[in-house]
């Protein structure tokens, strides 16, 4: 498998703790992963889980 690194944009949502103390981040993500596709959804994904919103990769 491959080892992939992306760099997000981010806000964070409105349920978000750190909604009051930051407008945005930037969060990058090492994915290991058969593909670029699923890699990218699974980094999506957890920055979501996390309270962001990605804004730009």
């Amino acid at each position: 498998m491959t080892i992939y690194l992306f760099e997000f944009e981010a806000i964070p949502l409105i349920d978000n703790s750190e909604s009051e103390e930051c407008v945005g981040a930037f969060v990058n993500c090492w994915v290991k992963s058969k593909n670029i596709k699923l890699a990218l959804n699974t980094a999506k994904n957890y920055v979501v889980n996390q309270g962001w919103e990605v804004i730009s990769i």
